[in-house]
């Protein structure tokens, strides 16, 4: 399983949110709120078991749904009309959460010890 860095992450959510141009590194300012939401975000995925993978490292598989969601949870912090649209109200966050849960699901829990079987 590859895997995108904490800071990848961060920029391609600022990215998603029109506050950081395309090949360019975030403020510190904006990459420190970035990141206390990204592990806010993280743990209320794992509280409904849906998060499977440390606040440093993101599976590639789910990066991009995964910014998603925590756009919706930004959008008061970057409240641009791009970003209201898209990212804004009950509904949208909603959505992008089914669309990140789906994707999961899924994935098979590397939490708990494999029990081998052989033949």
């Amino acid at each position: 399983m590859a895997d995108a860095t904490l800071s990848e992450v961060t920029d391609r959510i600022l990215q998603k949110l029109y506050v950081l141009p395309g090949g360019q590194t975030a403020e510190a300012e904006d990459s420190v709120l970035v990141q206390d939401v990204i592990v806010s975000v993280n743990e209320e995925l794992r509280d409904d078991e849906l998060c499977y993978w440390s606040d440093a490292a993101f599976p590639k598989s789910i990066k991009e749904a995964f910014c998603d969601y925590v756009c919706c949870r930004l959008t008061g912090d970057y409240p641009s009309e791009k970003n209201l649209a898209k990212y804004g109200g009950e509904a949208n966050r909603i959505g992008y959460k089914r669309i990140l849960a789906s994707l999961c699901e899924s994935r098979e829990r590397i939490d708990k010890p494999t029990k081998a079987v052989f033949y």
